[in-house]
């Protein structure tokens, strides 16, 4: 059926098809020929696929090759094929097919129509470039809805503007050791919920996996990012009449250590913001402030020397390059674990006592290595293990 339109200059004509008919139409004949039907890869109707399809085309203004069409609605070549010939249909735009070497690909030409309202591009670049550095933190629902999101803005730029392309990546962010956030797209939806509501979750959490899981009644307050993962900052809050905080200081938990996180009725607009004081100085954890001194060959000096570790910092450079870096600390365990992975080429100076934990901490580690193993055997010596 056609949607009658209200206004010409802005709606959308859709024609969808009765699912007995048009795109399902292939299906049955397969089945009268006795073919069997391919496994659906996922739950989404002919019509939906073909809205999909109207909206990948539409809102991107570039062209896609058969196989990222297919990649992209999670279906085979055939299907999309199908639901391309099913496009050629619609009442908007026209498509258009082209071959570049032995590769067909499609692109959806667009009526000459001025958009109401434009986007600045250059704010538009700088989004998806934003989007590209953390892409890799954020689940694959979020990262779907952050990709259609880009692209469904394109529409809305100005005329000489149209061919601007955001689906391309111009960045990218490389990490080592990151963490899968797609299980917890559940927990993340709620927090952001709660966020947004100003609400009181009930959260259970796991510090460790050497911990037991503790539950609270939490008021969350701010989404940090600190070394690849998502923390959430707020308050642990009573759990039963007036919502009041129970501590002093903010408390901070690991997103993917969540084990379970409900959003409750009550309201936390009553509490103050989670700010922290010492939110300037290194590291995440919380703890007393404290100033320390260190020292950096010139093997490392230029890496330490073009970041900033505190607010208040203060480098000072030596005649052999190597620089004495003078800072804030919250966190002594974060600081060690820091000066320990730049090895030979890091000093502490000052204060005495995290010397002496420094010291602790690597007669401990020289214990690890103090007994010699027995000596392999030829076999387990071999690159391939003794295999051949």
């Amino acid at each position: 059926m056609n949607i009658p339109a209200t206004r010409a200059d802005s709606v959308i004509f859709f024609r969808v098809a009765d699912r007995k008919a048009g795109l399902s139409r292939c299906s049955d004949s397969e089945k009268i020929r006795g073919i069997p039907m391919p496994q659906k890869r996922d739950d989404a109707t002919p019509t939906e696929k073909s809205l999909m399809l109207f909206s990948l085309m539409l809102f991107n203004g570039r062209e896609f090759s058969l196989g990222e069409i297919a990649e992209k609605l999670n279906c085979s070549k055939q299907t999309a094929s199908r639901l391309l010939d099913g496009l050629e249909r619609f009442s908007y735009g026209r498509l258009r097919r082209g071959r570049h070497g032995r590769e067909s690909f499609f692109s959806l030409e667009r009526p000459n129509l001025p958009p109401r309202v434009c986007l600045n591009p250059e704010g538009l670049r700088q989004l998806a470039l934003c989007r590209d550095f953390m892409l890799h933190l954020m689940p694959e629902s979020m990262r779907r809805d952050t990709e259609a999101a880009l692209n469904q803005s394109t529409a809305f730029l100005p005329a000489e503007e149209t061919k601007e392309n955001t689906s391309r990546p111009s960045g990218k962010s490389l990490t080592k050791g990151y963490i899968d956030y797609t299980p917890f797209q559940h927990m993340l939806d709620t927090i952001l919920h709660a966020l947004r509501d100003r609400r009181v979750c009930s959260v259970r959490y796991q510090s460790s996996l050497s911990a037991d899981e503790k539950e609270y009644d939490y008021a969350p307050m701010l989404l940090e990012v600190y070394h690849e993962a998502f923390f959430v900052r707020g308050w642990v809050v009573t759990d039963k009449g007036r919502v009041e905080t129970l501590y002093d200081t903010p408390t901070t938990l690991a997103l993917h250590r969540l084990r379970a996180v409900t959003m409750t009725r009550r309201s936390s607009e009553q509490l103050p913001p989670a700010e922290d004081a010492s939110s300037g100085a290194f590291g995440l954890l919380e703890g007393d402030p404290f100033k320390a001194r260190i020292r950096f060959s010139p093997a490392v000096s230029t890496y330490v020397a073009e970041r900033r570790w505190s607010e208040d910092q203060h480098i000072t450079v030596h005649k052999d390059t190597s620089v004495t870096l003078s800072l804030t600390a919250r966190s002594r365990q974060e600081l060690l674990a820091w000066v320990l992975g730049f090895g030979e080429h890091a000093q502490v100076l000052s204060p005495a006592w995290l010397r002496r934990e420094l010291q602790d901490k690597l007669t401990a580690m020289l214990e690890l290595y103090a007994h010699r193993e027995k000596k392999p055997s030829p076999a387990e010596s071999a690159p391939d293990g003794g295999r051949s």
